[in-house]
């Protein structure tokens, strides 16, 4: 436990400023989305802003993508340094995924309050459930993309050490084709079937919380149930997804660094 408390300070210590300088921008273009002066609505509850406006959810998203790539590129300068530790690389790696979770979660949380503030006293007590468990799901879908965005850079790390510049053509066909196996594997109906397995909070007007989710990007709405916001079959498939990503990309990883 210390030593990842030793990992988590010394990732605070070095991407602090980055943190809050963007989680500052993210509740201002909260706050500025939900002002009635810019959307012209008055009087909305907490879903209907959730639902008109994707701009604070999408900086959140690339802002954990882009505080662990920083934050790789940087210990990668000093690799001797930054490896020489007794932590092992999921340990060392995993801890910069973490802090970068953390982030964004805290960062969602915030604009959740400022939206609750705003739209709260319009709100039903099933909508602020709905509100709530939103925000889970989108945490959720942050952090995933998180992990995959290191896997893809592992993959990435490794042809780099093997056939140089080219490294950024193969790795764009690698995900290219890895998405068209996502595509494929969405559609089999088994997939289908453990997805929407074990209901926790059933189909009602709250679940139109993530239209951008669910009409524009597959890769992230893809683990997301239709009949329920959120089910055990989903849970189950973000925790095995996340886990196989990221123990894929630090074995390639420790693979890069030995090369």
């Amino acid at each position: 436990m210390n030593k990842w408390k030793g990992l988590l300070k010394k990732e605070w210590a070095f991407m602090k400023w980055p943190v809050i300088t963007l989680v500052f921008i993210n509740i201002m273009l909260t706050v500025l989305e939900i002002s009635p002066v810019v959307s012209g609505v008055v009087d909305r509850n907490m879903i209907e802003i959730l639902t008109s406006g994707n701009t604070w959810f999408n900086l959140n998203l690339y802002m954990g993508v882009f505080l662990l790539l920083v934050s790789l590129m940087n210990d990668m300068k000093r690799a001797d340094i930054w490896l020489h530790s007794s932590a092992s690389i999921m340990q060392l790696v995993g801890a910069k995924i973490l802090f970068a979770g953390l982030v964004v979660t805290c960062s969602l949380v915030l604009c959740g309050i400022v939206i609750g503030v705003s739209g709260g006293a319009n709100s039903s007590a099933t909508e602020v459930l709905a509100f709530m468990a939103t925000i889970t799901m989108l945490i959720l879908n942050t952090v995933y993309v998180i992990i995959v965005a290191f896997f893809i850079w592992s993959v990435y790390q490794v042809l780099r050490s093997r056939i140089g510049s080219l490294a950024i053509v193969v790795t764009f066909v690698f995900w290219v084709v890895g998405m068209f196996i996502w595509t494929v594997v969405w559609f089999k109906p088994w997939f289908q079937e453990i997805k929407e397995m074990g209901p926790i909070l059933e189909l009602g007007p709250m679940t139109t919380g993530l239209p951008y989710l669910r009409e524009t990007n597959l890769m992230l709405a893809g683990l997301m149930p239709e009949s329920a916001l959120m089910t055990v079959g989903s849970l189950l498939l973000y925790i095995g997804f996340s886990l196989g990503l990221f123990i894929g990309g630090a074995t390639l990883f420790e693979r890069k660094v030995r090369l």
